[in-house]
């Protein structure tokens, strides 16, 4: 029976440059810890878990404004006169981030050797990513509110994914 622990860090950064301004590239993730846990309790047999947290992906903040402070009570927000309406307003690329990640990955297996032939083949089953489906915060923006309100809104939105499906496989080495 043999239980083993690896562990890893992981400092990076990616950069984009266009022009004079340079900003972190959509895919950054600066930092990264990974764990992995095993387990052999008998000769053949195996599991194991893989957890990764890691530095949320950069995004361009951006907010919205009005030309006009007129809220309609009926309809639930500004209206613009005629002649003006939304104005977007960008913020420097990639200024801020979305929360740290993560995910859970975990395998179940049997291993078989054979020395005289050279022949070694696994089967396993595995489930990528148990924590899918979580409500992150996608980013804070100024939206038209009524007059009084607080001002900044931060939206969720469910990351909608594939249901957990088994993986099946067969690994043949000669």
């Amino acid at each position: 029976r043999a239980w083993s622990l690896h562990s890893s860090y992981t400092w990076a950064r990616t950069w984009r440059e266009a022009g004079a301004s340079r900003y972190p590239a959509d895919f950054d993730m600066p930092q990264r810890l990974k764990l992995l846990l095993a387990y052999e309790p008998e000769a053949g047999w195996f599991a194991s878990a893989d957890a990764t947290l890691a530095s949320g992906l950069p995004y361009t903040p951006y907010t919205f404004t009005y030309s006009t402070d007129y809220y309609d009570p009926y309809k639930g927000f500004i209206i613009p006169p005629f002649g003006s309406g939304a104005v977007v307003l960008q913020g420097p690329r990639n200024a801020a981030r979305l929360p740290m990640t993560h995910r859970v990955d975990v395998r179940v297996g049997y291993r078989k050797g054979h020395t005289g032939s050279g022949l070694h083949w696994e089967a396993f089953v595995a489930l990528a990513d148990l924590t899918r489906g979580q409500s992150i915060p996608i980013q804070p923006r100024r939206t038209p509110v009524p007059p009084g309100s607080p001002d900044v809104i931060v939206s969720y939105k469910t990351r909608y994914a594939i249901p957990l499906i088994p993986i099946l496989g067969l690994r043949l080495e000669l």
